[in-house]
């Protein structure tokens, strides 16, 4: 039987039981407040990040995984048999991908694949979730990366902002830009393509901008009866979510959905209250 390990890293924000019961290993990206450094989902819970977040007037920065953490890991995982394929964050939007590259170097083997997800999230996190069910089937190693590079090219993600607090303190747009889209309650519509953080529109109003991101995903014409999408999300309470849910299997009836807290890192850029939509076009 094939022993094939997953690896990915805490932006692709895979819920931690799903992440536990397939075998997925998640190594975390850093995340500092000031001189306080936290390990992504594993010194820091997602909650406690936003509630964190939202007591400091400067933004968190974060840092990628180092070539030495991912060569330990490899390392250990190599000397129990098992060959690996590691999938991570978009290489235009952290070095952790190139981190991975150079520990493969380092290690001068063929029984590590190291592959550029070009998206974020569960835009990646939910093709690592099917190469973990792939690797606990038995499947080859080759056939669980051709899968991976295959549906990379598919994956979408369209999300909103809910306020544009992380904008103003990261220096992306002024103060009066802020206070006149708090007032006019702006919601920046976003999405990732190629790797890149695009925006697509603006509306008023949270409920427009959860029925745009729904329409836009509609438009993309897959039949979501197929698969499962995620739900990825800045902290939002229970019941929008609930609410989220219900209005996204009514009108694109998936075949499932996973609804997920994005963690710090991805947190720190979209900001609290975001709401996204993960899925896999047709083309």
């Amino acid at each position: 039987m094939n022993k094939v390990a997953i690896i990915t890293d805490s932006t692709a924000d895979i819920p931690t039981d799903i992440a536990k019961k397939l075998g997925i290993i998640v190594l975390p990206l850093t995340v500092y407040f000031g001189d306080e450094q936290y390990k992504d989902g594993f010194d820091l819970s997602a909650e406690n990040f936003y509630k964190k977040m939202s007591l400091e007037d400067n933004l968190p920065t974060t840092s990628q995984i180092t070539p030495h953490v991912f060569e330990e890991e490899f390392s250990k995982l190599l000397s129990k048999g098992y060959s690996v394929v590691c999938i991570t964050l978009s290489s235009t939007l952290s070095g952790t991908f190139q981190s991975a590259n150079i520990a493969k170097r380092g290690l001068d083997t063929e029984e590590i694949e190291i592959i550029d997800s070009r998206t974020a999230s569960m835009g990646y996190g939910l093709i690592v979730i099917e190469c973990a069910k792939m690797a606990l089937e038995g499947k080859a190693h080759r056939e669980i990366c051709d899968l991976a590079k295959e549906k990379i090219g598919r994956m979408q993600i369209y999300g909103s902002l809910e306020n544009l607090d992380n904008l103003k303190k990261g220096g992306r747009i002024g103060t009066g830009a802020a206070i006149v889209g708090a007032i006019l309650n702006i919601k920046p519509i976003i999405s990732i393509k190629d790797g890149k953080v695009e925006l697509v529109d603006k509306v008023r109003g949270s409920k427009k901008a959860n029925s745009f991101i729904i329409d836009a995903v509609l438009k993309s014409g897959a039949d979501f009866s197929k698969q499962v999408i995620a739900i990825v999300h800045g902290g939002v309470e229970l019941a929008r979510l609930d609410e989220y849910k219900k209005e996204v299997c009514d009108i694109l009836k998936p075949k499932d959905v996973i609804i997920t807290i994005a963690g710090s890192v991805i947190g720190t850029h979209a900001g609290a209250g975001f709401m996204s939509i993960c899925f896999e076009s047709d083309v």
